[in-house]
């Protein structure tokens, strides 16, 4: 009996085990895209589908969606050269999650992200 027990037990820790390593790799793919943004001009941020949802991490960054593109997110900051950064989050009709990590640049490399096209990142998750 006891041996029953104990391999009864056995595989028991063995399946907590495994779902406490799939819930970390899971938790470890949901890496953000960084993101720069400034005071002068505004990103505007072109995603495969409508976005259902989006939130902003603090008061350093403003943003919203077009009425006339569904599926358009402007971003803009609303205070010169703040510190630090602040996330972005975004879930689009289809489904997917996407999170950003947004900080301050005096200079833009670019005022569009087209996600439908060849920009790949950041990671994005099913979420329904």
């Amino acid at each position: 009996m006891k041996y029953i027990l104990d391999k009864v037990l056995l595989v028991l820790f063995c399946l907590f085990w495994s779902t406490q390593l799939t819930a970390q790799n899971s938790m470890e793919a949901m890496k953000a895209a960084s993101l720069l943004i400034n005071y002068e001009k505004t990103l505007h941020i072109i995603f495969p589908s409508d976005i259902k949802y989006f939130n902003i991490g603090n008061d350093n960054v403003v943003g919203d969606r077009p009425e006339e593109a569904a599926n358009v997110l402007r971003l803009k900051a609303n205070l010169e050269h703040f510190e630090g950064e602040t996330n972005v989050s975004v879930v689009t009709s289809d489904g997917k999650y996407y999170p950003y990590l947004v900080s301050y640049s005096d200079s833009l490399p670019y005022t569009y992200l087209d996600l439908k096209d060849a920009y790949k990142e950041p990671f994005a998750i099913t979420v329904s």
